[in-house]
């Protein structure tokens, strides 16, 4: 597992251990997403930069503070996604814009970048399915956007949307969608899983802040700030920033 540290750089937990290790820890300012892709390559979005930069994960880990390379400059990318055919789709956070950055077919060409969706009022994180479809939470709306550009506006089922506060997506097999959400004035610490249509399937967070485990029926499990997330082997994992910790639904 890797994990993007914005105060210590890309660190790494080893299989069966708690505890994690510096990776990459010179050449970062901020680092804000990483994802790796089919090529076993780890792609950084280093927010600090304004770069995405990229590292064979092939590469001996002695070498890993020289071994960073940039292949696009895009003002604050605070996360990414990749597609079946190893495009990034990258989102700019100040520019409010989505790029789109694709590999050479050639050894030695250059990474091609463009605009690739505009008009967001509030994006944070974005999220992609089986089918390259994008999802990215926009103020209170969820837009999706297909692999052609076009795209949907819709209003999840609960009375103020996302909250304007959504800081983690991620869709499972199921195309449900899974969202974090945090918003410190209204105590607001909640993680939603959606069907396809935006209708809740459950949730979690609603006893306050805090650091509570427990079961989703029982509506005892408290959280602090939580963050980014992801889906694996039916299990839900997402960082749990205000505790400090990496934690797991399933």
């Amino acid at each position: 597992m890797y994990i993007a540290d914005t105060a210590l750089g890309i660190l790494s937990v080893s299989p069966g251990s708690t505890s994690a290790q510096p990776f990459i820890s010179t050449g970062l300012q901020n680092p804000a997403h990483i994802v790796i892709d089919r090529n076993n390559i780890l792609f950084i979005a280093d927010f600090g930069n304004d770069a995405i930069k990229m590292r064979a994960l092939s590469t001996p880990t002695t070498l890993a503070t020289t071994t960073v390379t940039t292949i696009a400059n895009i003002t604050r990318p605070s996360c990414f996604v990749i597609d079946s055919h190893g495009n990034l789709f990258v989102l700019s956070f100040s520019l409010k814009k989505i790029y789109k950055i694709q590999p050479p077919q050639t050894v030695g060409v250059t990474w091609s970048t463009a605009e690739f969706a505009t008009g967001f009022i509030y994006p944070i994180t974005l999220s992609i399915n089986s089918n390259d479809t994008l999802y990215v939470p926009d103020g209170m709306y969820l837009k999706i956007i297909t692999s052609q550009g076009n795209i949907t506006r819709l209003l999840p089922d609960q009375p103020y949307g996302f909250y304007n506060d959504c800081k983690g997506i991620v869709v499972d097999t199921n195309n449900n969608i899974i969202v974090t959400n945090f918003l410190n004035l209204f105590d607001i610490n909640f993680i939603f899983r959606y069907d396809a249509q935006l209708n809740i399937l459950f949730n979690i967070g609603f006893s306050g802040s805090g650091y509570v485990d427990g079961l989703i029926a029982n509506h005892n499990i408290k959280l602090l700030n939580p963050k980014a997330l992801t889906f694996y082997n039916n299990n839900i994992y997402f960082a749990d920033y205000g505790n400090k910790r990496i934690r797991r639904i399933t």
